[in-house]
């Protein structure tokens, strides 16, 4: 019977050691200045945003964006040409370890060839109500776009705004 016993114990423990190692989980998706560095320098494009008027529709003005470095970021300065009076200035800043841009947190990272995918997650708040924003970043040497999708709780979630930039002087 000790027999028996050994030669199960010596089964199941040679069994365990045969199991595969669990999978490693996949490194969580970061973003840093040498993504963003693309950036730099001046873009032409629009601002297509959701007017907060009762009828929700989408709104399109031309805009222009110099992007430069400032401290640990990009300072984007975006102006309106047909609305002189309405600029805005704003910042792009990863941490240290790159799983945050701002204050959002990175979920998702997607690079094919110089064109870097970047989706982020945050809880904001939309027309004075609490709500979950995504933000879409593609960033590449010609082209940048931000969208922001905000979804309030118990509706279905819309876009905001997005702009869309192509690097000034690339359509000539």
């Amino acid at each position: 019977m000790r027999l028996v016993t050994s030669l199960i114990a010596a089964v199941a423990l040679s069994a365990c050691s045969q199991m595969p190692d669990p999978p490693e989980s996949a490194p969580a998706p970061t973003v840093d200045m040498s993504d963003l560095g693309m950036l730099e320098g001046t873009w032409a494009g629009a601002l297509t945003y959701r007017d907060y008027s009762a009828l929700g529709e989408d709104v399109t003005i031309p805009a222009s964006l110099l992007v430069d470095r400032m401290g640990e970021g990009l300072r984007l300065k975006l102006t309106y040409p047909s609305e002189p009076s309405a600029y805005d200035t704003s910042m792009l800043t990863p941490s240290s370890d790159g799983r945050i841009l701002n204050s959002e947190t990175v979920v998702s990272r997607q690079q094919e060839g110089e064109r870097i995918t970047l989706v982020t997650q945050s809880g904001c708040e939309d027309d004075g109500r609490e709500a979950a924003c995504e933000m879409t970043y593609i960033l590449s040497p010609d082209v940048f776009e931000m969208t922001k999708m905000v979804t309030i709780e118990g509706e279905p979630a819309f876009r905001r705004n997005a702009y869309a930039f192509e690097r000034a002087g690339m359509s000539d």
